[in-house]
Parts: structure tokens; C-alpha cells; sequence
């Protein structure tokens, strides 16, 4: 379970990290938020998708 703007980057590193292991994803909570809490989520999490490729490893 992780918080649903985290869901694609936790699921590029375990699906890379794991061999075929079925994973599924779960939002914890569908909360609304304000649009500088939106604006900082999507650049905090492109900046952490960004790093995870760029630095992969398991």
C-alpha cells in the first residue's frame, strides 16, 4: 500500500526488482488535495521517477 502518487515509480522499481512476482498496488487514501500540494507531488514524483531510472539498481 503506498500513497497513490508513489504507485508508479514503487511499481517500475519492484516490478524491475522482482522475477515475474505478481504485484499489485494499492492508494491508501483518495483524498483531495490543494493544487500546491498537487503541484508539489508531481514534481517531487517526476523528480523521484526521474532519479529511479537514471540510478537503477535493486
Amino acid at each position: 500500500m503506498t500513497s497513490k502518487y508513489h504507485i508508479t515509480r514503487a511499481r517500475f522499481i519492484l516490478n524491475n526488482c522482482t522475477d515475474g512476482a505478481q504485484i499489485s498496488m494499492v492508494a491508501a487514501s483518495s483524498e483531495r488535495i490543494s493544487p500546491v500540494e498537487w503541484a508539489y507531488q508531481y514534481l517531487y514524483q517526476t523528480a523521484g521517477f526521474a532519479k529511479a531510472l537514471l540510478q537503477f539498481r535493486c
